[in-house]
């Protein structure tokens, strides 16, 4: 017997799962509105509110959410002890499958490669010509100039989605690619945008994401404008990246037990790792309908400079550690007065910039109360895999 749900037949299957971050609880009619009845899984809580949140969403008792954009304010639910998940279709269903990766052999690139894969995506990765990397049987090589418009329009048609990994600072490259993407009907773009919060405004005026900036602008602009709207963006903020920030002694020195402390280190801070990162953008692709024309957020684990410098004494030892302490006000300074006397000297200006912007105060650099980890898949990291992540480079 097909259950009736606001005059909608179950076994059409068209609706939206309502989860709380661990489950699925209950199926909702596509177009619903404020009173309509759902259906509630089996072991479901019950009865639930569902409440807007700013992003879009709906939280259900604080802690779930609902990936759609109609009006609903509250539910009552009618429980039907036999369905089950995979009854429905929901957002979590694969809606694409073509993938196009470029920058697939970077720090990002391999680990975003490898969760592709995984997750049963067909991927395409764009190289240079002279690249002489060897990629898995499975995944298909295309060897593209990334200056040429025709070259890249040819790479990516047919494909159905766009991940960019390559550096961003190749500003002309990276628009190039976008302006290939559109014109050859890519449905998704993720741009190379990950790090701390763009949306905050602190952190968008220093001048190490200025290239952030502009590309993003760029991206909203002509998706906009062209191919009637219908190649979509998003973007993906990590905040500092856990792994890369210990393996390049950004975070702290582990091997060196040496450490920088910025104001005080009680700030508390978000750290991703690059597994996590590709988990998320996996995760975006799965869910297009919610993560279309906006911004994204991931949350690998919350710590403060003092915590993780006592994560590590625990793993590592005590002994011998050298802690200095700064000023993230003066640390801007110096970085202005490099940039202004040497700007090719990334080195002496863009790392200063990039610890203000995690460190500092109002920069948005603590994802921890607003992310979307629960939407897109991503678990946060426990305490023995921080423990671990720090041991390992010890």
């Amino acid at each position: 017997m097909s259950l009736k749900v606001d005059g909608l037949d179950r076994d059409r299957k068209i609706g939206h799962i309502v989860q709380d971050g661990r489950r699925d609880i209950a199926w909702l009619p596509k177009n619903a509105n404020v009173g309509d009845r759902l259906c509630l899984f089996a072991g479901a809580p019950y009865p639930f509110v569902l409440r807007p949140l700013k992003s879009g969403h709906y939280t259900i008792l604080g802690d779930a959410y609902l990936a759609k954009t109609t009006l609903v304010e509250a539910l009552g639910g009618e429980v039907d002890r036999s369905l089950r998940r995979n009854d429905f279709d929901h957002p979590t269903t694969m809606a694409i499958k073509k993938v196009a990766l470029a920058g697939a052999t970077g720090a990002l690139g391999a680990p975003m490669l490898q969760s592709l894969l995984k997750a049963g995506f067909n991927v395409t990765v764009l190289t240079r010509p002279i690249s002489t990397h060897t990629f898995p049987n499975n995944v298909r090589v295309r060897k593209v100039e990334y200056h040429d418009f025709k070259s890249l329009k040819s790479a990516l048609a047919g494909q159905e989605a766009l991940v960019s990994t390559i550096t961003t600072s190749a500003i002309d490259q990276q628009k190039l690619l976008i302006d290939a993407a559109i014109a050859a009907g890519v449905q998704r773009i993720i741009p190379s945008e990950f790090g701390c919060d763009l949306e905050n405004p602190k952190a968008r005026e220093l001048p190490v994401y200025a290239d952030k900036v502009e590309l993003e602008k760029y991206i909203q602009t002509q998706c906009q404008q062209r191919n009637d709207g219908k190649t979509t963006y998003t973007f993906i903020f990590n905040n500092a990246f856990f792994d890369w920030g210990l393996d390049f002694k950004f975070l702290l020195d582990a091997a060196g037990r040496k450490m920088e402390i910025c104001d005080g280190g009680n700030k508390p801070f978000t750290t991703t790792t690059l597994a996590q990162v590709a988990q998320g953008t996996v995760g975006v692709l799965q869910h297009l309908e919610e993560t279309a024309n906006r911004s994204v957020r991931l949350h690998g684990t919350g710590l403060t400079q003092n915590r993780l410098l006592e994560v590590a004494k625990r793993v590592i030892g005590d002994e011998g550690w050298e802690v200095t302490e700064s000023d993230c006000e003066a640390i801007k300074r110096e970085s202005y007065a490099n940039l202004e006397r040497e700007p090719a000297n990334w080195l002496g200006w863009g790392l200063g910039f990039l610890k203000v912007a995690i460190y500092g105060e109002g920069f948005g650099g603590d994802f921890g109360e607003k992310n979307d980890n629960a939407l897109l898949g991503v678990p946060e990291l426990d305490e023995k895999a921080v423990e671990e992540l720090i041991g390992a480079r010890a």
